[in-house]
């Protein structure tokens, strides 16, 4: 009898231990894999991007607006001027993406605001080869209306590369619609206010680190050749 609780005992232990493992696997590979970006609508990168522009006859313009406090930065994107029908993603927006640790499928959430049937629009479009070629223009539609700042969809499909070659693109498709920023993710969470202020907010951080520590190389370098 004292052999079979011995035996009993060790199994016990053994799958106890086995399930630990199994757990701290599952959450380390959430905590590697798991890859979330943010970006503000205004920070478009300037050179690429078309804030205004007419073609066939259509004046399409985007505009940055401060007159909403609620608005991440104070500030937030609307579009006047759009018609699909003839200007299909014309006046478009570039947004290099910084970095990409994991490759593979990730999803696209806006926080923005729609407000009425002919104002709840945008087109997206992803180049994995820093901006040499784009997937078709694909329209992200609210699906509802709101007069509040919301995170919404996701929509789904968008495929990345690893490293620093994508970039997102973002069009107009019907006026009106407010955008405030963006977040692309894998690990199938809803964005928050609160997430995406934190991670502007240490991303700053590490862009000013950056920058004070190419500063100090440089006057460095002027002290040697002095």
């Amino acid at each position: 009898m004292k052999l079979l609780s011995l035996w009993t005992y060790i199994m016990t232990m053994l799958l106890r231990l086995s399930l630990i493992t199994l757990c701290i696997y599952v959450l380390s590979s959430w905590l590697v894999h798991a890859d979330v970006w943010f970006i503000e609508a205004e920070g478009f990168e300037e050179k690429r991007s078309i804030l205004a522009t007419n073609q066939k006859g259509v004046n399409v313009q985007w505009s940055i607006k401060e007159d909403d406090k609620k608005a991440l930065g104070k500030k937030y994107l609307t579009v006047e001027g759009a018609n699909r029908n003839n200007c299909e993603a014309c006046a478009p927006l570039f947004y290099p993406i910084s970095n990409i640790r994991q490759a593979g499928l990730y999803k696209l959430w806006s926080r923005c605001i729609m407000p009425t049937t002919a104002s709840d629009s945008f087109f997206w479009r992803i180049s994995n080869d820093g901006g040499k070629a784009f997937t078709p223009p694909a329209a992200a539609h609210g699906g509802d209306l709101w007069e509040k700042w919301h995170w919404k969809r996701p929509w789904e499909g968008i495929q990345l590369k690893k490293g620093k070659a994508n970039i997102l693109l973002i069009a107009e498709r019907e006026n009106r619609t407010k955008l405030d920023a963006y977040c692309l993710r894998n690990d199938g969470k809803t964005p928050t206010d609160e997430e995406a202020a934190a991670w502007f907010k240490e991303n700053r951080r590490r862009v000013r680190s950056v920058e004070a520590q190419q500063k100090l190389t440089l006057i460095w370098g002027q002290i040697r050749q002095l």
